[in-house]
């Protein structure tokens, strides 16, 4: 056992040594100047735990004939202090400067995307409105914005509607339509549509204004968009457009509705008969072009769809014919919404106009094509899967009796 400890021993002496003799080599290869100790910052100079006073006194001396440290009691030279705190302040100044134009570089104003980076000063503040920024054009299109130190005491409407002018610093000053910090975010509206003919609001406390099968109708609806909360601006109409008095808009009115977007394809407005029977039947659909767009948004125009009741009526899924009077009415939908990818930004789709068309006796009828070929009704997919349940427990039984007798008679 000592032999071997003794040998495990000599191994790792030897290895060992050879270490320090592959590390003196690599050492002795290197420049000079890598051989050297690393200089130590001034005033950064610590006793290493292990240093023997020798080998300190040494090493400071050298730190003292490089001069990066003072003799002991050697006191610095005042212009030397100076000069040093100099550099650090001007040091100090490069790095806020660097730091703001990195800011500056992050936000510039192509960063805003479709909204102005703006600088505030004294002469020309922006204003804060419940968090969103205005400049003073928009400010003053709209004469509801107050100055929050201007709001009476326990005013809670004032308060919470106020703006605060901001003197310094800059933001990213979005257009009406626009939110975020960088104005990427639409601000969702709806564009409700109002059905201006036939008259139909008799319905509300009937009778309904009653058709004949045979009509022609013109239905004419308007279209008036708006967002779910009043703008802090006012859009007014000029010659060269729709303005807030700092960004132009598409369309837009009063600080009900703004719209800064390029259309870049005509707008639509669908126009559609219900078919109960097939509800994804759209040969009874329109869609009916909203020209002018920048008018047709706003209320600004009427816009009509003429039709003979009978074709309506005739109308059927495929080769149906005759499907869509379900009950002796028509059931009919308008909205604003364009097919496929062809839809407003910030648009919420969910507003429409429903309404039906009735008839004078006798009341068209739907036809009998969904009906089978016998007198009664086909069975349903529900009665079919009861009916082969139903079979199957049946069947299950009568064999299970069959086996109970065979064992029984096997027995006797």
């Amino acid at each position: 056992m000592s032999s071997s400890s003794d040998a495990l021993i000599s191994r790792v002496q030897s290895l060992v040594s050879t270490y320090a003799d592959v590390l003196e080599s690599v050492r002795a290869l290197l420049p000079q100047r890598l051989r050297e100790p690393v200089p130590v910052p001034r005033h950064v100079v610590q006793q290493r735990p292990g240093f023997s006073e020798g080998r300190e006194t040494r090493f400071q001396a050298e730190l003292v004939k490089r001069g990066l440290v003072k003799k002991d009691g050697e006191e610095e030279d005042e212009e030397e202090v100076k000069a040093d705190a100099e550099m650090e302040v001007a040091s100090d100044e490069d790095t806020v400067e660097d730091d703001d134009e990195m800011r500056v570089g992050r936000r510039g104003p192509t960063d805003c995307n479709f909204g102005q980076n703006t600088t505030a000063t004294v002469a020309s503040p922006l204003y804060n409105c419940t968090g969103t920024i205005l400049t003073g054009p928009q400010f003053a299109s709209r004469a509801a914005n107050t100055i929050c130190s201007s709001c009476a005491a326990g005013d809670v409407t004032c308060t919470t509607n106020c703006c605060t002018p901001i003197t310094e610093g800059w933001s990213c000053v979005c257009p009406a339509d626009l939110t975020g910090n960088i104005c990427t975010s639409p601000i969702p509206y709806t564009c409700p549509p109002t059905l201006t003919y036939p008259d139909l609001s008799s319905c509300a406390s009937p009778p309904c204004v009653l058709f004949e099968p045979t009509d022609s109708v013109n239905f004419t609806f308007t279209v008036t968009c708006s967002m779910a909360s009043p703008l802090h601006v006012v859009i007014s109409s000029t010659s060269s457009g729709y303005t807030d008095g700092t960004f132009q808009y598409v369309t837009g009115s009063g600080d009900t509705f703004a719209y800064s977007y390029s259309w870049g394809y005509n707008q639509l407005f669908r126009f559609k008969f219900y078919n109960w029977f097939h509800p994804s039947d759209t040969s009874q659909t329109y869609y009916i072009p909203l020209q002018p767009t920048s008018l047709a948004f706003i209320g600004g125009i009427e816009f009509g769809l003429p039709l003979n009741l009978s074709d309506v009526i005739a109308g059927g899924y495929v080769n149906g014919t005759d499907q869509y009077a379900a009950g002796g009415r028509l059931y009919f939908e308008g909205a604003v919404r364009n097919p496929g990818y062809n839809a407003m930004v910030g648009l919420n789709t969910n507003t429409s106009f429903k309404h039906f068309i009735d008839f004078q006796s006798p009341e068209p009828r739907t036809s009998n094509a969904l009906l089978s070929d016998s007198s009664g009704p086909p069975l349903s997919t529900g009665a079919l899967v009861g009916i082969v349940v139903a079979g199957f427990v049946v069947l299950v039984s009568v064999v299970n009796y069959c086996i109970k007798e065979r064992r029984r008679t096997a027995r006797g």
